[in-house]
């Protein structure tokens, strides 16, 4: 991407607005943090309001429709030159209150507002411009300074007319004929420095090399989202998903059955042969991860018998994760899971994880071996180990699973396809279980049955992989989300 102009190359434009988004654009951890945030709300039809040199705008410009908006001609000029040539983007002036009827008549589901509305006097007009812009259900989303307490030098040569409180929100909220649907305090870690610059220093810009390091230690300071100071809902984990629209008919629904499989050629045909007894519609997408054995031969075979509908032969083995998310790929169905190819899990109970879904109350469904179903019993430490996992997992999730490592791990097939997965091994558990929360969906766990194998019946995780997991938990949800262009296919 264009890298942010120094602020020589911006005549005309405010030049302490101008250097302070130089150097925010040379913080690249903190603004991946602040989108990774706000994501979750944000729909594909986008208008967003100051997007100043665009540091938050390159995580905005691959959705559906996009309009990037300034007063300031010496910005929008450059985001023209960073972003005027993809086609679902256009560069607007807009002074709120004041929307041109056509962007008023247009159906944005989202207005991203973010460190703007404390640079406008009538910010209750504002809010209500906005809107104007959206569609029914329509969001804003919106980040503002808080706690006046910190009102220094800093936000007088910004132009700040106001730092917020939670009460000043809601009143201006509800003056502008908005419901505040969640609110919470991000970035805390950055109060103290905000005070110390702007009160006892008194400066009138963020100093580059404080800033450098802040950035640094963005990873550390992500934790704040494990404290309990939030107002509202945790964001879209109680709303109804806005996609695909899921058939509540048993007969319309095509659950898309993904199958990795490497070197199972002592189980994976009865699995498949499971399957038909599923009184659903299936698609089965097999996986065959460059077996050695006769695995890819049997899989082959039960596709031209009808049993399979897609076999996909991987150049080489990559492991479970990658074999998975190619799966994900050639899914077609309305909703997706994964059925190991080993017989340690039922499809027989794909009705019961699916029901959810299909009721609308969920947008994933994990099978727990935890919570009273029936069960092989095997090794005690394996037991431990998931539990130990699942607890560091949903404590930097926030969610309260009891089996995270789950193989069944079903949800809605434009929800999967969505999230940008990585894993190539079994890391894949716990990024998925990551990722999902992240994109705040509705997750429900049902209890399952779990029919256990032993290394000599071919179990193929190990220590190894447990350790392994540790550090996925802290990479997949503390770390950068990949962007869109990074990903392997």
């Amino acid at each position: 991407m264009t890298p942010a102009p120094p602020t020589s190359q911006l005549p005309g434009a405010d030049q302490v607005g101008a250097a302070t988004l130089e150097r925010l654009a040379a913080a690249p951890r903190l603004n991946r943090w602040m989108y990774d945030r706000l994501a979750p709300w944000i729909g594909d039809a986008v208008i967003e309001v100051g997007s100043g040199i665009g540091n938050l705008s390159q995580f905005l410009v691959d959705r559906h429709r996009i309009v990037l908006t300034d007063t300031e001609p010496a910005y929008r000029a450059h985001l023209e030159r960073r972003f005027g040539d993809r086609a679902q983007v256009e560069i607007r002036s807009l002074t709120l209150p004041d929307v041109p009827p056509d962007l008023q008549a247009e159906p944005f589901d989202t207005a991203v507002c973010l460190n703007v509305l404390e640079h406008i006097e009538g910010d209750v007009e504002a809010l209500a411009a906005m809107r104007g812009m959206l569609r029914p259900g329509g969001v804003v989303v919106l980040l503002v300074p808080a706690v006046p307490a910190l009102y220094g030098e800093l936000d007088r040569a910004l132009g700040h007319h106001r730092r917020y409180t939670p009460a000043l929100l809601r009143r201006s909220f509800a003056s502008a004929g908005l419901a505040i649907r969640h609110m919470e305090y991000f970035n805390l870690a950055g109060m103290p420095g905000w005070w110390w610059v702007g009160r006892v220093l008194k400066r009138s810009i963020i100093p580059g090399g404080g800033l450098r390091l802040y950035d640094a230690l963005v990873p550390l300071f992500k934790l704040e989202r494990l404290l309990p100071w939030r107002w509202g809902p945790v964001p879209d984990r109680d709303r109804g998903t806005h996609g695909m629209t899921i058939p509540s008919d048993w007969n319309d629904i095509v659950l898309s059955v993904v199958v990795p499989a490497y070197n199972e050629e002592a189980t994976v045909e009865q699995a498949v042969h499971w399957m038909q007894d599923v009184p659903l519609r299936l698609e089965i997408i097999a996986v065959n991860d460059c077996s050695s054995d006769r695995t890819g031969e049997i899989l082959d075979r039960l596709h031209q018998s009808g049993l399979i509908q897609h076999v996909v032969h991987q150049p080489r083995n990559q492991g479970k994760g990658a074999a998975v998310r190619a799966g994900i790929r050639a899914a077609t169905g309305h909703v997706i899971v994964v059925q190991d190819a080993d017989l340690e899990y039922d499809p027989r109970e794909f009705p019961m994880l699916l029901d959810p879904i299909r009721l609308g109350k969920a947008d994933a469904v994990y099978g727990s071996r935890f919570q009273g179903g029936p069960r092989r019993v095997l090794y005690f430490w394996h037991s431990v180990g998931n539990r130990f996992l699942t607890l560091l997992s949903n404590m930097l999730t926030d969610l309260n699973l009891t089996d995270m490592e789950t193989c069944y791990k079903m949800a809605r097939a434009d929800v999967l396809k969505s999230l940008p997965l990585v894993s190539n091994r079994f890391g894949l558990e716990v990024e998925l279980t990551a990722r999902l929360a992240q994109a705040r969906v509705r997750i429900w766990e049902i209890p399952i049955s779990y029919s256990g194998r032993t290394y000599a019946e071919g179990k193929k995780i190990d220590w190894r992989d447990g350790l392994a997991a540790l550090w996925h938990i802290v990479r997949f949800n503390l770390g950068p989300r990949p962007r869109p262009d990074s990903l392997q296919q």
